[in-house]
């Protein structure tokens, strides 16, 4: 700006300026985060990706008409190595799926370049020319990608497997004939990402599933589909991701290349996907079963990836890997623990709501088809997962036998406190199973970026009778409007400390962090039916925040006592859940929530309370206002007591 002004130059000139200099400062950051390796290896990409415009570029070519890895046309699919239960009879009809912000998919379905945000569209340029970040003048990427990977394709297949009504055959090939026609090999948003052709071919696999079992298919619209999931597994296995961005993106890329493997009788692409699977596993997850990404979806999202795999391995007779069974057990009890009555799930970190297969339609509760799915991969019965609806997905991949033994068995319970001391979240009940609470003292997130990391450490959440008391604040969007992206990630926004108005990390990127608040368990004790967990993170250096949780189950207390090394302005966040009302009478306030009500005492001097608007986001692509508890002071402690007080059931 001050070279702009001392020169005379417009505000066209100082934009530009501005966007270009992010540019070369994001670029250089991200270069930070890389080493040698993973230099070396993003330049042979770019000497890939160039002979791939070299050679599609100026064509548009539909890849679903001819091969183009010459070393894979010898390959046939086999539709019962998936391990589909072809003899499902409990199935619904929906033709609609869910997509992320609530848009009408009646509106969108044939909209493959959809702006959403806005009324513009994503143009057809080459894929890897096509910027898609922080593109406010169209829209969010990850929002059309959702309606690009095809969960509609396998619905509609299934469909029409299950009923032999036409309607449902003709309206797959529409969409189908519509999608690729106007999404050539490489061209446009569809192609932008890997892990998206990597779930699409995957709904691509279950939907020629479906059709290979199912009377008066056009032979040529499966040879097309064939063609085009050989095409896009090629694809996908010369270019999954690797080095710092090899996240929950390389489990979802791995498991296509693995399921195509089996489905195609394929030996090579069996191999690497389950090589890939096996490697990933112990680098992307700590060994108490929380994922190092610490989002919570992200780590379903993992778990659906290994569950499809492993199931389809058990179909087709191969052996599992005892450290999958072992380790996806230790997940599986972690999100059981992170859960309210298997409905309602605590979340820290980024959710985009993302998952691979859906062959039910609408919306789903997530956390129920994972924690169905997995207790069945497992044989385990995690408790209240069959007290709920069986997922219609869980319907096509087990038999009425297997889900039926399930619902037979005693399921095992949740403790009232669980300390995943690795991973760094514990989970705290009531004794009811009324009230649960989460407390975040993990580290920020993954690898050398952390993409999905929030600057939360040391912040908590409280659930009663299922809803959000005490909240977190949400994702909201990814690829546009970086101010809200930023806002939903900062320290302020979470039930923390936050010092001098910084946050505990340092942002560089929408998925970029730079130094990294680091988070240290000091003590976790019970005893006398009172928990106690005291931890400490360095984010404020030379400044330590230290955090000590006393909770009192008995009495529905929670005492919440920060002390740092230096007297320094500071404001602690109570962010409430929508459902809240609150009101303040001096050093106390009064919250009600339904029949429901908490009195938070606060015991330490202090320089002012209040109650401000701020934003939360219920869901990826929304926002909304709620209110939240300011607490601010100058002093080296702070000691709030929360009392809660239920209405008898």
């Amino acid at each position: 700006r001050d070279f702009c002004l001392s020169r005379g130059l417009g505000d066209v000139y100082k934009r530009q300026i501005i966007v270009f200099m992010k540019k070369i400062s994001w670029y250089y950051n991200r270069l930070r985060a890389m080493n040698a390796k993973e230099i070396l290896w993003r330049l042979e990409q770019k000497k890939s990706q160039h002979r791939e415009k070299v050679r599609f570029a100026n064509s548009d070519m539909d890849i679903t008409s001819s091969l183009f890895y010459e070393e894979i046309s010898h390959l046939s699919f086999d539709a019962g190595r998936l391990g589909l239960n072809f003899k499902n009879k409990k199935f619904g009809v929906r033709t609609d799926i869910h997509l992320l912000g609530g848009y009408d998919y009646g509106i969108y379905k044939q909209d493959w370049h959809a702006g959403f945000q806005t009324g513009n569209k994503w143009s057809r340029k080459f894929s890897y020319s096509l910027p898609y970040k922080q593109c406010d003048h169209i829209g969010d990427a990850r929002t059309n990608w959702e309606l690009n990977r095809h969960f509609q394709f396998a619905l509609l297949a299934k469909n029409f497997y299950a009923t032999s009504d036409l309607k449902y055959y003709r309206e797959l090939q529409a969409l189908f004939d519509s999608w690729r026609r106007e999404n050539p090999f490489l061209k446009g948003i569809s192609w932008t990402s890997v892990m998206e052709v990597a779930i699409r071919a995957i709904n691509w696999m279950y939907t020629l599933a479906f059709l290979s079992q199912s009377k008066n298919v056009d032979k040529d619209f499966k040879i097309r589909l064939s063609v085009g999931i050989r095409n896009m597994i090629g694809y996908v296995s010369q270019h999954y991701s690797r080095f710092s961005s090899a996240n929950n993106h390389l489990l979802v890329e791995a498991t296509a290349i693995g399921l195509a493997g089996l489905a195609f009788h394929c030996e090579k692409w069996k191999t690497l996907g389950i090589s890939i699977l096996t490697e990933e596993l112990l680098k992307q997850n700590y060994t108490d079963g929380v994922n190092k990404e610490l989002s919570l979806h992200y780590q379903m999202f993992g778990m659906e990836a290994y569950a499809l795999m492993i199931h389809s391995m058990q179909t087709c007779n191969c052996n599992v890997p005892e450290i999958w069974l072992q380790m996806l057990e230790k997940m599986t009890e972690y999100v059981g623990c992170s859960s309210w009555r298997g409905n309602v799930a605590m979340e820290f970190g980024d959710d985009d709501e993302g998952k691979i297969l859906d062959l039910q339609g609408g919306e789903i509760n997530h956390l129920q088809y994972i924690m169905q799915l997995c207790s069945l991969v497992l044989k385990i019965p995690y408790q209240y997962t069959f007290q709920h609806p069986v997922n219609e997905t869980v319907c096509w991949l087990f038999t009425d036998e297997e889900i039926g033994d399930m619902k037979r068995m005693a399921p095992l319970p949740v403790s009232d406190d669980c300390c995943f001391k690795e991973g760094g979240n514990t989970f705290l009940r009531d004794g009811q199973d009324r009230v649960l609470i989460s407390i975040d003292h993990a580290a920020l997130g993954f690898g050398s970026i952390a993409a999905h990391g929030h600057a939360d450490a040391l912040s908590f959440q409280m659930m009663v009778d299922g809803k959000m008391l005490f909240a977190d604040p949400g994702t909201y969007i990814y690829h546009c409007d970086l101010p809200f992206r930023n806002l939903f990630r900062k320290t302020e926004m979470h039930n923390t400390l936050c010092i001098d108005g910084r946050n505990q990390s340092e942002m560089l990127g929408a998925f970029l962090w730079g130094r990294k608040a680091k988070c240290t368990l000091e003590n976790y004790s019970v005893d006398n039916n009172i928990v106690r967990l005291e931890a400490s993170h360095d984010g404020y250096a030379p400044v330590r925040h230290q955090r000590v949780f006393e909770w009192e189950h008995s009495n529905l207390k929670l005492r919440i006592k920060d002390g740092i090394t230096k007297a320094v302005p500071w404001c602690a966040t109570l962010l409430l859940g929508p459902d809240c009302e609150a009101y303040i009478d001096r050093n106390t306030i009064q919250i009600r929530m339904g029949e429901n009500s908490c009195c938070v005492n606060i015991n330490t001097p202090i320089d002012l309370v209040g109650i401000e608007d701020v934003w939360l986001s219920p869901c990826y692509g929304k926002k909304m206002k709620t209110k939240a508890i300011k607490i601010r002071g100058n002093s080296k402690t702070l000691e709030v007591e929360l009392h809660l007080f239920l209405k008898d059931l």
